[in-house]
């Protein structure tokens, strides 16, 4: 392998295979020198990193970097992209633009302009089902905190008292309700059923989803929570799903049931879920996605003993990055044969 650097608006780093196809992968994301290394030997394909590449392999986790300045006509000249950054919208409208593919490094795209993206004939792929594994078992972390009263115990044990709380409970025989059947959601299906407990999914069409016992549409969502101990939020933001959650779904949970979201913060009305809360209409939450992140210090969520706040971290695991990897490279040696990435593309229409 020959590597290389320009100097251009910031140091853009080459890497060259043996024997390279004539395309080109522009890097938007952070990633260590081995990592960029495997995808150059194993597609075949020069990759040009405009994000500085980190050679300490114990460096922290690779996040996307959208807030580097980037000259548009440097991203334009590149086929495909991997990662994202708010230019390129931009740059795939130019006369001239070579980018027919952008892989992005999130499972998540709600940021994506669909409709620039569409109208240039772009193809969309996301790191769907990446932090999958991660994100379900995060999710089976909440639901023993509050049935063990672990997020009492803890908060308890910070100022050194020994209380028994009572009421300790187990999940077996408990009933789950996930609302979005993707690999997030069956994932979690999957893990709940070792508990054992009974599954129930809430799709777009009410379709048989892979570790559900039964599945319902978005219309029949209130009938499917009503008979749930625990209801996740694994959904997608789309203009169908925004606010979806509100006060009508809170008042036909249990008094006894929890309330979990992991999907993104603004598919909740947050007004509604405190008020449920306050009221004892709901036994509690466990949120990791919020209409306003950060969630400022004063907001009243941070108060309520029965709620557990964490910063958007579901998603993040020191095996994400090599599953996006392992995806990316799957779609690299599909577009080599076939022009055309096979898995996980991003539906322009619907926005997942």
């Amino acid at each position: 392998m020959t590597t290389h650097t320009t100097h251009e608006t910031n140091a853009h780093e080459e890497l060259s295979p043996s024997n390279p196809h004539t395309l080109t992968i522009g890097l938007l994301v952070n990633l260590k020198r081995g990592e960029v290394e495997q995808i150059a030997e194993r597609s075949g394909i020069i990759v040009r990193s405009f994000m500085p590449v980190q050679d300490d392999e114990n460096a922290r986790t690779p996040r996307a970097v959208s807030s580097v300045q980037l000259d548009v006509n440097d991203l334009a000249h590149c086929d495909i992209i991997f990662g994202w950054h708010p230019h390129l919208a931009q740059a795939v409208a130019m006369p001239g633009s070579q980018i027919c593919w952008i892989q992005l490094f999130s499972a998540g795209a709600d940021y994506v302009p669909l409709d620039c993206m569409r109208h240039n004939n772009i193809i969309v792929t996301t790191a769907g089902g990446a932090n999958a594994p991660n994100i379900a078992q995060q999710v089976l972390a909440y639901m023993l905190m509050f049935e063990r009263r672990l997020h009492l115990h803890v908060r308890e044990a910070q100022l050194g008292l020994w209380t028994q709380w009572g009421g300790w409970g187990e999940l077996t025989g408990k009933t789950v309700c996930v609302l979005g059947t993707g690999e997030i959601g069956t994932e979690t299906a999957r893990l709940c059923h070792a508990m054992p407990m009974t599954t129930i999914g809430v799709n777009r069409s009410g379709h048989s989803s892979e570790n559900f016992d039964s599945c319902l549409d978005l219309t029949h969502m209130r009938e499917a929570i009503a008979q749930a101990d625990y209801v996740v939020n694994a959904l997608p933001l789309t203009a169908d799903t925004a606010d979806c959650v509100n006060a009508q779904v809170f008042q036909a949970m249990k008094s006894s049931a929890y309330y979990i979201n992991v999907g993104r913060g603004k598919t909740t009305v947050s007004r509604d879920l405190v008020s449920a809360i306050q009221s004892g209409n709901i036994a509690g939450a466990a949120l990791d996605v919020f209409d306003t992140e950060p969630l400022p210090h004063s907001d009243i969520l941070w108060t309520l003993p029965n709620v557990i706040c964490t910063p958007h971290t579901a998603g993040y695991s020191d095996m994400y990055t090599q599953r996006v990897l392992n995806s990316f490279l799957d779609n690299l040696n599909s577009f080599a044969c076939d022009g055309q990435p096979k898995k996980h593309i991003l539906n322009l229409n619907a926005g997942y």
